[in-house]
């Protein structure tokens, strides 16, 4: 199974969080993990937010990116490059679907990874997010 993450799925398998468990499940039964390369700048700003906050200890905060980089480099993380084509579909996503622009990039990059991939299961904690991925075609994870 290809797996595609946004970052509020990502997140949870790196930090704890109620959602943890059911999204490490779909982790490891995933061959491939895929996700945009906007994912890592958002990872970035929502640990660095929960560190300000101290919701999160030193030794969790450096865990995280460390974890998250090895899974990228080792190549279990697959970075769907912000193309031209993926922008041009955002902008298409943005005003038939109403999302905000890092979602909608999301959403483009899913597309592209069912485009390479043959088929793709996404999985995002976004609501909205998710019921636009459905009428794009995505096969949806329910959480």
């Amino acid at each position: 199974m290809i797996l595609y993450c946004d970052t509020s799925a990502l997140l949870k398998h790196y930090i704890e969080e109620a959602e943890t468990a059911a999204v490490q499940r779909l982790v490891i039964a995933s061959q491939q993990i895929v996700t945009s390369l906007i994912t890592e700048l958002e990872f970035t700003s929502a640990i660095e937010r929960l560190k300000h906050e101290r919701r999160l200890d030193s030794p969790t905060y450096r865990a995280a990116f460390s974890v998250l980089d090895r899974d990228i480099q080792r190549g279990f993380i697959s970075l769907v490059e912000i193309s031209p084509e993926i922008s041009k579909n955002a902008k298409r996503i943005i005003r038939q679907r109403r999302l905000r622009f890092p979602d909608a990039i999301q959403l483009a990059s899913a597309l592209k990874a069912q485009e390479e991939y043959g088929s793709v299961n996404f999985a995002t904690f976004d609501n909205k997010l998710l019921e636009a991925a459905k009428l794009e075609g995505l096969r949806c994870v329910y959480f």
